[in-house]
């Protein structure tokens, strides 16, 4: 398996769990209520559904990873009153509409299997909070313009990859040229019709750049990566 160069405690499953912060995340099963509702209704046909409306705006909830089955878009709309969320995971998706995404303000970490029939990412890319996004993009997402609204002001790390087996196209990476916070740039299957990371090379804080190496990026622009200090590392 290849070894991602983000950081472990920027990657969903550690974010959040640094004991020395004073920080106490709250799962689910923290939550009576939640653990209850878990125990009686998990072996139901409609678990997903039951358990989805259970957790209509939770107040206590900052973690939640939901990556069993198809997240349905009812299941999101749920899970979007939960203001009090910090990270969230998601499986498969049958969410087209991610509008809703907007009300977690308090989100920091977000990582989706994939975008599933979703078209517009813009949702999330105004999320300002976000330290942390993984996004594993449908032949759906052609473009990344979303992004180049420079709205992910806090974003640190950013892992963008194909949701099947198959790589994914993207007209350009120049949209992630506006995310200047950004430190860690992780792309996996995806290609581009742009070959130029020339917006990407000027990042003031960009630390590592990893990408596969059927990719045809520029040379010059990876070049003046290296020379500015970046890792830059093709798996």
């Amino acid at each position: 398996m290849t070894e991602i160069l983000i950081p472990e405690e920027l990657m969903p499953r550690r974010f959040g769990r640094d004991p020395d912060d004073g920080s106490q995340p709250v799962f689910p099963r923290d939550v009576p209520e939640l653990q209850q509702s878990i125990e009686a209704n998990v072996h139901k046909r409609d678990f997903g559904r039951r358990f989805a409306e259970k957790l209509k705006h939770n107040s206590q909830l900052t973690h939640l990873g939901w990556v069993a089955g198809y997240h349905t878009q009812f299941m999101f709309d749920c899970v979007s009153t939960i203001r009090s969320l910090e990270v969230l995971e998601i499986g498969l998706s049958r969410v087209a509409d991610l509008s809703g995404i907007t009300r977690l303000s308090n989100l920091n970490c977000l990582a989706m299997d994939t975008t599933g029939p979703a078209t517009d990412l813009s949702p999330i890319c105004q999320l300002k909070s976000l330290v942390s996004l993984s996004l594993g993009l449908s032949k759906r997402i052609t473009t990344l313009d979303d992004f180049s609204t420079n709205s992910l002001s806090s974003l640190r790390a950013l892992l963008l990859g194909s949701s099947s087996d198959a790589p994914v196209t993207l007209e350009s990476l120049e949209p992630l040229g506006a995310i200047e916070s950004l430190e860690y740039l992780v792309l996996v299957q995806v290609r581009s019709k742009d070959p130029s990371l020339a917006a990407i090379a000027k990042l003031p804080r960009l630390k590592a750049f990893q990408y596969d190496r059927n990719a045809r990026f520029d040379l010059e622009d990876l070049d003046t990566m290296k020379a500015r200090g970046v890792e830059v590392f093709e798996f």
